[in-house]
Parts: C-alpha cells; sequence; structure tokens
C-alpha cells in the first residue's frame, strides 16, 4: 500500500475520481469554447478563415506549451496539490474574462492566455499525480497503466462531448455571451470542488517529499512574463512562429539532457518514449482538423439536417458535428479498457508502437471518407451529415489508440523524478503539432477569401485537402510498423536492467 501525506484523508480510488470529476469540468469548458471559437471569430470579428485558423492554432499550441511550465512548478517549485488548486483559480478567472466582455478581441487574448496558464498548472500535475497513485515500480511500468489513463482519458470525453453537444446549442439558441458563462460555471464547479477537498486528496510521499524551492516571486515572474509571450503571439502570427522554433529547440536541448543524465535503466524508457512523441507530433497535426478544416466543412458543405430515408430525424450546428469525436471515444473506451485488461494477463502482451499502427489505420480511413466523399460529390455541394458521423467514428478510434496511450507511455518510460516535466514536453510536442495542423488547414479553399472558389471548387479542395492527410497518417501507420523490432529490443532491454536495479 502506498504511503502518503498526514493531512490526506481520502483513499487513492476517491482522489482518481476527484481529479477525473475536475477533469470534466476543465475540458467542458475548454472544449465549449473551442467548438465555437473559430466561429465567433469568422462570423463575428470578421477573420479570415486563415487568420482564424492561425489563432485556433496559436491557442491551441500555447494550451499545451504552458504545460511545461506548470510540470516544472509541480516537480520543483510547489506541491502538486497546491499548483492543481492554482491551476482551477486561474482556468476560473480566464473562463469569467472571456464570459464578461467577449466581444473586444483584445480581452479576448487576455482571457486565452490566463486560460492557458491555468491549464498548464493543472493538466500536468493532475496527470502526475495520478501516475504516482497507480506506479507499481519504481520506473512506473505499471501493467494497469494503459487501462488507468483510457479512464482517464474517457473522463476528458464525457466533458468533451456534452460542451460540444450542449455549447453550439446554447449559442445557437440563445447568444455567444450565454454559451461563454457557461463554459465559466463548468470552471468554477472545478475550481470549488479542488478548494473543498484538495488538502484532503491522497498524493503519494513519493511526490509530497521532494525538495521544493517553494519561490512564489519567481514562479509570479514566470506566469507573468509567460502571460504577457502569450498575449503576443495570439496577436502576432510571426510570434507564434517564432515560438514554435524556440519551443522546439527547447524541448530537443531538455531531452537530450535528461538521457544523458539518466541511469541505463531509464534510458532505454525514454528512447521508447521519444519515438512514441515522434509519432504523435503525425497524430496531433492530423487531430487540428477538427477544430479547423472539418469546422469549415461542415459549417459551408455538410447539411444540418439528419434523415433516416425521407424521416427527418434533426438538426445540428456546425459546431455540434465536433461532438461526434467524444461521444465516439465514450463508446470505444469500455472496449478498450476491457481488452488492455485482457492484455495484461497474457505473457506476451502487444508492444504501445502496435497500438499506434492501429490508431493510423483508423485514421487513414476517417480522412478517406472525407476524401473520397469530397472528392466525388456527384455536381452536390452538400454532404450527408452521415458522412462525418462515419469518419468521426474512425478518427475517434485512432485518438483513443494514440492520444490516450501517448499519455500512458509518458507515464510509463519517464523517469520518476521528471514525470511532470516529461507530461509537460509531451504537451509542448503536442502543442506544435496541432500550430502545424493549422497551418496544413490553411491548404483548404477558404484560406483567404471564398470569393475564389465556386461551392463545388470549393468542396473538391476540401477532398484534396484530405487526400494529403490521408497519405499522411499513412505515412504514421509505415513509420509505426517500421520501428517494431526496434522497440520490442528496447523493451527487453528496459526490463532486464530494471530486474537488475
Amino acid at each position: 500500500m502506498k504511503k502518503h501525506s498526514p493531512s490526506s484523508s481520502l483513499s487513492s480510488r476517491s482522489t482518481f475520481c476527484i481529479i477525473a470529476l475536475c477533469q470534466i469540468g476543465n475540458m467542458f469548458a475548454y472544449a465549449g469554447v473551442q467548438s465555437i471559437l473559430l466561429l465567433y471569430l469568422v462570423e463575428k470579428q470578421n477573420f479570415s478563415d486563415s487568420e482564424g485558423n492561425i489563432l485556433i492554432g496559436a491557442f491551441a499550441a500555447i494550451y499545451c506549451i504552458t504545460h511545461i511550465v506548470g510540470g516544472w512548478a509541480g516537480d520543483r517549485l510547489f506541491s502538486h496539490r497546491a499548483t492543481i488548486i492554482g491551476g482551477a483559480g486561474l482556468l476560473a478567472l480566464g473562463y469569467l474574462l472571456l464570459a464578461i466582455i467577449p466581444f473586444h478581441i483584445q480581452i479576448l487574448y487576455y482571457a486565452l492566455a490566463i486560460i492557458s496558464l491555468g491549464n498548464g498548472f493543472f493538466s500536468t500535475n493532475a496527470a502526475s499525480i495520478i501516475r504516482a497513485l497507480f506506479t507499481g515500480e519504481k520506473n512506473g511500468n505499471d501493467n494497469n497503466m494503459e487501462s488507468i489513463f483510457t479512464y482517464y482519458y474517457l473522463s476528458i470525453n464525457i466533458g468533451s462531448v456534452l460542451a460540444k453537444f450542449s455549447i453550439p446549442w446554447i449559442q445557437t439558441h440563445l447568444s455567444w455571451q450565454t454559451a461563454f458563462f457557461v463554459c465559466f460555471f463548468a470552471a468554477l464547479l472545478e475550481f470549488f470542488l479542488l478548494a473543498k477537498l484538495g488538502q484532503q486528496l491522497f498524493i503519494p510521499l513519493s511526490l509530497e517529499k521532494r525538495k521544493r524551492k517553494n519561490n512564489r516571486l519567481f514562479l509570479a515572474l514566470t506566469s507573468i512574463t509567460l502571460f504577457i509571450f502569450t498575449v503576443l503571439t495570439l496577436e502576432r502570427p510571426f510570434w507564434a512562429e517564432a515560438s514554435m522554433w524556440v519551443a522546439t529547440s527547447g524541448v530537443l536541448a531538455f531531452l537530450t539532457l535528461l538521457y544523458r543524465k539518466s541511469a541505463l535503466s531509464e534510458q532505454y524508457g525514454l528512447l521508447i518514449l521519444f519515438v512514441m512523441m515522434g509519432q504523435s507530433i503525425l497524430f496531433f497535426i492530423l487531430f487540428q482538423q477538427m477544430d479547423t478544416s472539418l469546422t469549415l466543412l461542415a459549417l459551408r458543405h455538410v447539411s444540418p439536417t439528419f434523415y433516416l430515408g425521407d424521416l427527418k430525424l434533426f438538426s445540428w450546428s456546425a459546431g455540434q458535428f465536433k461532438m461526434l469525436n467524444p461521444f465516439w471515444v465514450i463508446i470505444f473506451s469500455p472496449i478498450l479498457i476491457w481488452a488492455y485488461r485482457k492484455n495484461n494477463q497474457k505473457t506476451h502482451r502487444p508492444l504501445l508502437a502496435h497500438k499506434f499502427f492501429v490508431g493510423f489505420i483508423a485514421l487513414s480511413l476517417s480522412f478517406f471518407i472525407w476524401w473520397i466523399f469530397c472528392h466525388f460529390s456527384n455536381g452536390h455541394t452538400l454532404l450527408s451529415p452521415w458522412v462525418m458521423v462515419g469518419g468521426y467514428l474512425f478518427f475517434s478510434i485512432g485518438e483513443l489508440m494514440i492520444a490516450g496511450l501517448g499519455l500512458a507511455a509518458v507515464a510509463q518510460y519517464s523517469p520518476p523524478h521528471a514525470t511532470g516535466t516529461m507530461m509537460g514536453c509531451y504537451y509542448i510536442i503536442s502543442g506544435i503539432s496541432l500550430y502545424i495542423g493549422s497551418l496544413i488547414a490553411n491548404w483548404g479553399p477558404q484560406s483567404h477569401s471564398s470569393a475564389f472558389f465556386s461551392p463545388l471548387e470549393s468542396l473538391h479542395r476540401y477532398g484534396s485537402l484530405f487526400g494529403i492527410l490521408t497519405l499522411l497518417a499513412c505515412l504514421g501507420s509505415f513509420i509505426s510498423a517500421c520501428c517494431f523490432p526496434l522497440l520490442r529490443q528496447w523493451e527487453q532491454h528496459l526490463l532486464t536492467n530494471s530486474i537488475k536495479t
């Protein structure tokens, strides 16, 4: 049984449930804003599609990049407990600012910057706590880690599916400001829950006993600097591009230094993790299409009304189609959890790389569906909404096999003393990839002006974009397959050295 700090009164299972519940609130607020943000920029702020895609990409990137500061703060400056409570407070403040004055573009930049910073403090350290709760060995190579993080990923998608269905509906039938206020209340409930129960969370002593500097002034100055940098990045595309290069260089330098300073038993795990992170870059480029090109496709080229034969069922707004992604994730998560538990009972379990391979195959099928129906539309400019249902089905399977297990890979193969920072690095790589995904989305027909293309030409150009993305997903499958022998060898070395130590 794990030892915990004297102030803790909750069990590890209760702590997991509370963190997962808070993550539902966090993702409800974030996914709610994301489901309408591009539409808000294009329809209310008169952004061009290209400008909207770039801002969405910059926000997603900064939202991920701030995780490195949050992971570092939890690992080196404050306790993970204090960091997640502080992060939840910043999230509530950011969403409140967004809800109060949503139509002033400068205030919007400030709100998005605070939200990004708060999420960096909360999400990274929440994942680190979960990893510590369920780690059975020193190196974190726990057979149940994949199941645990799939449960955690399920909680994320519960919040996401609720938000992506309700927030676009509220925006359409009530107002933009009401929709933003609902997101704020979700973040506020998350903060109240942590403020009430945060001191009772079960935190293993492996986290609580770490030496930390507790330097509030240093953290405050770092946070203010990051806030200013985030606002400038959102305002100026040049800053966004420059920040991606700086972040990439910083991550590469840190990973190189960490590898050199790690023990031999940890280096093989890091090598496996580096390969997994490389494949995650391809995934997040594809994943960003949901908030960019696929949203604009739904706005301009997908019929809002579902029919079953001649029977009219219901109608959706463009933002609600993104709800299909977390919906399918929730459907398939229990199946995958059951499969992982069955595999854990076997002597020879499949590698994470095998699951990444399956994920990229599923992503290839999803973009292939969208490519086929866009390119061969028989002169029609509106697609059936069932095309989005089928495409998102395979898209979500791919996400579960890669994104959900990406967190498990970081938890499983990171050195215990650097888990929070490695979580931050994973999110930075995700953010860089999301920004690249937004740039690729601008290859679509509406990147500059819809006047350049007829509706049919526009649809065909979306088809060309999805054809390129299909090939990119196939490339991910090929890379995964090529890595099988090498990863198997490293996994064996990792196991051998772990037994010796």
